[in-house]
C-alpha cells in the first residue's frame, strides 16, 4: 500500500526539522485553519492527524481495552479535549469517513521533550528532586515512540475502517519504572519523599511565577493529578488485528537512556 504522507504541516516551516526531499514536502499550516489543511491535503491519499497536547487520563483499577468507558471525572483539560475530539472521530467514522483511529500510552525514545523524557533525564543525572507520597503505586503503560510509528503505519495498512486500536507496551508502577531506570543509568534513587500538600502548594506557587515568566510551569495541579492516577491499558486487539509488537520497557529504557548519555549530555558538555 502506497502512503501519501509525507508532508509535514507546521505553522512555521522555518522551525521544521524536515527538509524537503522527492518524499517530503513542507506545508505551512494550523489545525485551527482549516483552509491551510486543506490546501496541504490536496492528493493525499492518507493523512495522519498527530496534533495534540502530549498529556494523561484515567483508567482507574482496571487494565483497559478499546471498549473502556470514561468515568467522566477529568484530571485536566486535556483529557476532557482529547474524549471530545475522540467522540467526534467516532461520529464521523459512523457517518462513512474512512478513518483509523490509534491510542498510544506513554510515549518515550529518544529527544522526548515531555514530562517523562524529563524525568528520565532527571533520574539518570541523579538529579530528581524527591517524590511525591503516593506518586510510586501508580501506574502507567509505556511505548516506545519507534513501536508508536510502526502501529500508526500497520493501521494506515491493516486497520479496520471505524476501528479504534490502543497501541501500549508494559504496565509499570512509578516505583518499578524509577528502579529500573536507575539501575540501567547507575544513578541513585531519589530518596526524599515530599508530601502531597507541599507539592500542591510548590504547584500553585510554580503555575503562578510561569505565568509572569511566560513558561511552562515544571509541576502544575494537572501534573499532580495525572500522577496521582493509573494509567493501565492493553494492546492486545492492535497485536492480533495489526500484527503490533512492543519493545520490552527495560530494552526500550536502556535506549532512551543511552541517547540521553551519548546526545544531550555531550551537548551540555560542550556548552
Amino acid at each position: 500500500m502506497m502512503l501519501a504522507a509525507y508532508d509535514d504541516r507546521v505553522r512555521n516551516p522555518a522551525k521544521s526539522q524536515l527538509h524537503e526531499s522527492n518524499r517530503i514536502r513542507i506545508f505551512q499550516g494550523d489545525i485551527t485553519d482549516p483552509a491551510s489543511l486543506r490546501r496541504a491535503m490536496q492528493g493525499c491519499g492518507t493523512a495522519f492527524h498527530l496534533a495534540a497536547w502530549y498529556e494523561l487520563g484515567q483508567t482507574g483499577d482496571q487494565v483497559a481495552d478499546e471498549t473502556f468507558e470514561h468515568c467522566g471525572r477529568f484530571t485536566c483539560e486535556y483529557e476532557r479535549t482529547k474524549l471530545e475530539a475522540h467522540r467526534i472521530a467516532q461520529h464521523f467514522a459512523q457517518q462513512q469517513l474512512p478513518l483509523v483511529t490509534v491510542l498510544p500510552c506513554a510515549v518515550y525514545g529518544e529527544g522526548d521533550p515531555s514530562l517523562i523524557g524529563e524525568t528520565f533525564t532527571k533520574l539518570a543525572r541523579g538529579t530528581f528532586p524527591a517524590l511525591i507520597a503516593g506518586v510510586e503505586q501508580s501506574t502507567l503503560t509505556y511505548v516506545h515512540v519507534d513501536d508508536v510509528v510502526q502501529g500508526i503505519l500497520l493501521a494506515a495498512e491493516k486497520g479496520r475502517l471505524g476501528e479504534t486500536y490502543i497501541l501500549a507496551g508494559e504496565v509499570m508502577s512509578f516505583g518499578d519504572m524509577i528502579d529500573c531506570v536507575t539501575q540501567i543509568a547507575g544513578s541513585k534513587r531519589p530518596r526524599l519523599t515530599v508530601p502531597l500538600w507541599i507539592a500542591r502548594a510548590m504547584a500553585f506557587a510554580d503555575e503562578r511565577g510561569s505565568r509572569l515568566l511566560g513558561r511552562r510551569p515544571l509541576i502544575s495541579q494537572e501534573s499532580l493529578n495525572s500522577l496521582l492516577c493509573s494509567f493501565a491499558v492493553s494492546s492486545a486487539k492492535a497485536r492480533s488485528e495489526l500484527g503490533f509488537r512492543a519493545r520490552p520497557n527495560r530494552e526500550g529504557f536502556a535506549q532512551t537512556l543511552s541517547w540521553i548519555q551519548e546526545t544531550v549530555d555531550a551537548s551540555r558538555r560542550q556548552d
